[in-house]
């Protein structure tokens, strides 16, 4: 499995979230990728990662 990546964004309310992606199986040659946000940490948004991850 891949590395968990954790990226902030801001949305149009000017408020700032946290965002976790990692890839998930390749379907017909193309990556996939999972992905949740709305996180206020950085940490929440690993420790949700490391759960979406094993699942």
């Amino acid at each position: 499995m891949g590395e968990i990546i954790i990226k902030p964004r801001t949305l149009k309310s000017g408020k700032v979230v946290y965002e976790y992606a990692f890839e998930i199986a390749s379907v017909d040659g193309k990556r996939k990728r999972k992905t949740k946000s709305g996180f206020r940490t950085k940490r929440e948004a690993k420790e949700a990662g490391k759960l979406a991850q094993q699942t």
